[in-house]
């Protein structure tokens, strides 16, 4: 958690892209800085097997989500939420945008990549979906 400690602060999911971990945007003072200043809280979770995380050979997209879930929970963080992700990441805020529906009222998403292996996989749809639904 990094940004505004104010109970009332809007929240954003930033999801780092491949080879960056949670605390990633945690350690940079100028965006938590302007974060705080517009009372924005930053979550940022590692995915499995990055950062202090357990590696899951079975991961997908969609199980992400769930791990955000849990730690928005864990935090008491039960109000409207925002998904940003960067490269990699952009998969992965789709997958938050998706598992969290209406609650999740911005997706912003810059080089997406969608692994090619799941095609099919409703998170990996959902991209272009959330993003259009958004505007």
């Amino acid at each position: 958690m990094y940004g505004s400690d104010e109970p009332n602060a809007r929240v954003v999911v930033q999801c780092p892209g491949s080879m960056a971990t949670g605390s990633l945007n945690a350690d940079l003072p100028v965006l938590c800085a302007k974060l705080k200043e517009l009372n924005i809280k930053g979550v940022s979770v590692s995915m499995a097997g990055y950062g202090n995380t357990s590696w899951r050979s079975d991961f997908r997209l969609c199980d992400y989500a769930v791990d955000v879930e849990a730690v928005l929970k864990a935090e008491g963080l039960t109000g409207p939420l925002m998904a940003e992700g960067v490269s990699y990441g952009a998969g992965l805020a789709a997958a938050v945008a998706h598992r969290f529906g209406e609650r999740c009222t911005h997706l912003h998403v810059r080089a997406s990549r969608i692994p090619a292996s799941e095609p099919h996989d409703a998170c990996a749809r959902v991209s272009h979906h959330v993003a259009t639904r958004r505007r």
